[in-house]
């Protein structure tokens, strides 16, 4: 089964019109009943699925780009041409088979149970190109919406890294400088509170000192005469002890002096 293909909106519908022009030309002894209803189903089955597709592709461009004017003067171009061929070719077909169906009766139910048999499945094959075709698009569709999505988070994320480096950077710069400001002045103030301190303190300990120092030499004083008392007393203790003895001894020597 040929199948009609579309380029740019021109219609190429095969040799079918050809057959049925130049078909008129022939006698009706000639001509076969089976092959002129095939070719007229030919005819209808082109034009129906030339139809579908017409359908199809205007969907499928308006879900592309719905606001493509040019394409859609194209697409009525199109169907004004395949109208024309449809209206030529079925007023032609009609005006053949018109003249041969008397003569041709008893092959036509032939011909007709033949087509029937196949035309659900040559649908079938344009239901699947159709089908196809939809998957493509859509597929095709998806790819353009995550390029798209990926580029557009791509410079809306760096222009939101770009603000937070620049908003927390200052941030950062202000809050050092702040916090350096803070402590020079808390160092100032402490130095303050220090100097003070400092010279309270130097002025309590000195005086402490001076205090100390006079306190601990009345005690030297009172330690070195109780020392040197028990000294004086020590030595007045061995003085004593000692002339005791030298006296006892020279006593001693004198009374025996005349025993030699």
């Amino acid at each position: 089964m040929q199948i009609v293909k579309t380029v740019k909106g021109k219609i190429i519908v095969g040799s079918l019109l050809a057959v049925l022009l130049l078909g008129t030309t022939y006698a009706f002894a000639n001509t076969n009943i089976g092959e002129q209803l095939k070719a007229w189903y030919q005819a209808l089955f082109e034009q129906k699925s030339e139809e579908i597709f017409a359908k199809l592709d205007e969907k499928i461009e308006d879900k592309r780009a719905e606001a493509i004017e040019d394409f859609n003067a194209i697409a009525n171009e199109a169907t004004e041409e395949i109208e024309a061929t449809r209206d030529q070719v079925t007023t032609t077909a009609l005006s053949n088979i018109e003249r041969a169906k008397l003569q041709h009766l008893q092959n036509l139910e032939e011909a007709k149970e033949d087509i029937l048999r196949n035309v659900e499945y040559d649908f079938y094959q344009v239901y699947l190109v159709g089908y196809r075709e939809i998957h493509r698009v859509a597929e095709e569709g998806l790819k353009q919406a995550e390029n798209g999505l990926k580029a557009h988070t791509n410079a809306v994320g760096q222009d939101a890294q770009n603000y937070i480096i620049q908003e927390l950077t200052q941030a950062r710069e202000q809050a050092v400088q702040e916090l350096e400001k803070a402590i020079e002045q808390a160092k100032a103030e402490i130095r303050v509170e220090v100097e003070k301190n400092v010279n309270t303190v130097n002025s309590n300990l000195l005086n402490e000192l001076e205090r100390i120092y006079e306190e601990v030499f009345e005690e030297v004083e009172q330690i070195k005469e109780r020392l040197v008392a028990e000294q004086q007393t020590i030595l007045s203790n061995i003085a004593a002890e000692l002339e005791a003895e030298a006296l006892a001894a020279m006593d001693e020597v004198i009374r025996n002096l005349g025993n030699d």
